[in-house]
């Protein structure tokens, strides 16, 4: 008798487990080639749908301007100077700010016998862009004829030219590196806020009347740039919640001590200025950018006869991207599905993807994080996947619509479904075009996005998946 090998055994036993699962594995894949429509027979037919993602849909681009935005009230920190980008050519902003007396000395209000010394103003600076090593020269203009009340809505192409003073009342040398910096006013401006009248006729009595008396500042760099290799200029944020004004002044009045006193102006809301107003404005030339170096063409901003490869997007009322999805696409789509027996497109999930245009290391920090789709910025129409309400006055929204930059895969991510849907719905979207801008907080960042257009070799993606029902 042959003697029992256990390992024998325990082999004979594996490899007999080897061939059942074979066998099981053979037949399961001798299934693979049953018909797919196996069980449809027991679906009505009005309930079977068709599955299918089309990446096909053509989505065209071109580029405008937004012209304007409201900058009244929105900061307390507009911006001055004037840049130059080679991509997007040179942009130059203004800054107003009304100043409001923060209290009273005593009832007499200045006092007997007052007498002015000097108007000194302490500025605060912020947030430099451009050449910091050159010094500038600010101009300071007194705004006259005007009073612009703190519920004023102003916007950014407003001209000042009407309603500044022929000349400035204060000029300064500024380099772009200061945060600090203290003007002084002349002798003669300052006299101007020495009021002693008593009573309501006296322009201390309230903040509207003396802002009505005094109708504030306007900052603006004397000389722009025109040649961005010999200067390309600088742009800061005036920051106001540092920024006082303070008027110099002691009594004569006969038998008491000649003392120096102080009546603070500030250029910021507080309880003691609840009268404040500041906004900043934009001004735009084209013409510098560099075309060459793949910078926008002044002459098809606003055309929209041809595809663009570049799709350009700026804050501060600068370059908007314009996106018209192909209506014709959206036929193509419906009647695929009907030649097939289906009578409706359900749109589970419609992407559109957008290639950032990475030309250097700094285009991510350059560019704008996240993006937005409107029907209209500027009369507040948006898609309904993004409630631009919501999302300026509520940090916590989170809106479907996405929009944000994906820096690993170097694009811009959108869902637009929802709007998509309504475009295989007779009837519910009747335009085609909209406007692709800087999400709300970022509306007013000095920042911009070049995206390669429908006529580039990366043009956007318009990916949708969706069923056919019957």
């Amino acid at each position: 008798m042959m003697p029992y090998n256990k390992s024998f055994s325990l082999r004979r036993r594996t490899l007999a487990a080897v061939a059942l699962i074979t066998g099981v594995a053979a037949g399961l894949l001798s299934c693979t080639n049953r018909d797919s429509e196996f069980g449809n027979n027991l679906i009505p037919s009005s309930q079977i749908m068709g599955t299918s993602i089309d990446s096909a849909t053509v989505v065209h681009t071109y580029y405008s301007t937004l012209d304007s935005l409201i900058t009244s009230g929105v900061t307390y920190q507009p911006y001055l100077g004037s840049f130059i980008d080679p991509l997007t050519g040179r942009v130059t902003f203004g800054a107003f700010t009304n100043l409001t007396p923060s209290g009273f000395p005593n009832s007499q209000y200045f006092g007997a016998n007052p007498v002015v010394d000097s108007m000194t103003m302490n500025l605060m600076f912020s947030n430099f862009v451009g050449d910091t090593s050159k010094v500038y020269t600010i101009d300071i203009y007194e705004v006259q004829g005007h009073y612009f009340h703190p519920d004023s809505v102003v916007f950014s192409n407003i001209d000042m030219t009407p309603y500044l003073s022929a000349l400035p009342v204060l000029s300064f040398d500024f380099k772009g590196n200061q945060s600090y910096f203290t003007v002084k006013f002349p002798i003669g401006f300052a006299r101007k806020f020495m009021d002693n009248t008593q009573g309501e006729a006296n322009v201390y009595y309230s903040d509207s009347a003396f802002q009505a008396a005094h109708n504030g500042l306007y900052f603006k760099l004397r000389t722009e740039p025109v040649d961005p290799s010999v200067d390309e200029g600088m742009v800061v944020m005036l920051n106001l919640s540092g920024t006082i004004a303070q008027l110099h002044y002691h009594n004569q009045s006969p038998g008491t001590r000649d003392k120096p006193q102080i009546q603070d102006m500030v250029t910021y809301l507080s309880d003691l200025a609840p009268d404040f107003l500041s906004f900043y404005t934009i001004n735009y030339d084209y013409t510098y950018s560099d075309i060459a170096a793949g910078g926008v063409d002044p002459a098809f901003i606003g055309d929209t006869t041809a595809d663009r490869s570049v799709c350009y997007v700026q804050g501060l009322a600068g370059l908007k991207g314009l996106l018209r999805v192909d209506s014709l696409d959206v036929v193509r789509i419906k009647n695929k599905a009907k030649a097939l027996g289906y009578s409706k497109v359900v749109v589970h999930r419609a992407e559109l993807q957008m290639s950032l245009i990475n030309d250097g290391a700094d285009e991510y920090g350059q560019s704008f994080k996240n993006l937005g789709i409107y029907y209209s910025y500027l009369e507040g129409r948006y898609l309904s996947e993004y409630d631009i309400l919501m999302a300026t006055v509520n940090p916590s929204y989170k809106a479907t619509l996405g929009g944000g930059l994906s820096y690993s895969r170097g694009k811009y991510i959108f869902d637009i479904t929802a709007y998509v849907q309504r475009m295989f719905v007779d009837s519910k979207v009747s335009q085609y075009t909209t406007e692709l801008l800087p999400s709300p907080a970022l509306i007013n960042a000095l920042s911009r996005s070049r995206i390669y257009g429908s006529a580039s070799p990366k043009p956007p993606k318009l990916i949708i998946t969706y069923s056919m029902v019957k």
